[in-house]
């Protein structure tokens, strides 16, 4: 019984584990606040749990920090990209959707594939600037191969991804955790599928990918 209570024990993990995943839900969405810095702070959010995930030792605010500065300027950018691209076409699929006839609908249909790249392109490119050091265009580039070369973790990552938060924000006696755990979760239960097909982009003997040049290179292993 006492082994329980041990710093090593089973129950300190799990206990451990819960506790980092509603710190790191609520870093996120302090540092989400501004709404511009969402992109940053999903960046850090992906970079502790990859670590999480390695069993790296580290210190979890000081690590979310860390990311969030060294990536804020590529991440930010990408993200009021991806903002503005999911604003034009959500004006665009309501406008569709409020017309109401054969020609909208077959222009739903039309709109859904862009639609599909780009939310796919926003699965990938955070995890990607935590783990890889590129250049933007690259880092785009290289979430949209990866995405479409993975597909079936690519549609599990989707729906991880929306219905997690949609399911909470709608049910009151869930709601509580959005601000608990909710965002913390879906990126964890994401790094787990993500993990494997980053693993296989690693150079050897090195934590990070840097240069433009090793974006050729990965593009080479999808």
């Amino acid at each position: 019984m006492r082994s329980l209570f041990d710093t090593d024990g089973f129950l300190m993990r799990v206990l451990t584990k819960i506790a980092d995943t509603v710190w790191l839900n609520i870093l996120f969405l302090i540092c989400s606040i501004p709404i511009f810095t969402i992109g940053a702070s999903i960046t850090a959010l992906y970079y502790v749990s990859f670590k999480t995930i390695k069993d790296e030792e580290g210190y979890i605010t000081k690590d979310f920090f860390r990311s969030f500065k060294e990536n804020f300027k590529q991440s930010t950018i990408i993200w009021i990209v991806l903002l503005v691209l999911y604003i034009i076409l959500g004006f665009e699929l309501t406008t569709l959707l409020a017309m109401n006839t054969s020609m909208a609908d077959a222009g739903i249909v039309i709109a859904m594939i862009p639609g599909l790249l780009i939310l796919f392109v926003g699965l990938y490119v955070f995890p990607l600037l935590s783990r890889f050091e590129n250049t933007t265009k690259a880092t785009i580039k290289n979430a949209l191969f990866l995405s479409i070369a993975n597909i079936p973790k690519t549609l599990l990552a989707l729906v991880i991804t929306i219905a997690i938060p949609v399911v909470c924000l709608s049910d009151m006696k869930l709601f509580p955790l959005v601000p608990i755990c909710a965002f913390s979760v879906v990126v964890q239960l994401n790094c787990s599928l993500f993990y494997g097909i980053f693993e296989k982009l690693m150079p050897k003997n090195t934590d990070e990918m840097s240069v433009e040049s090793d974006s050729e290179k990965m593009q080479e292993k999808i």
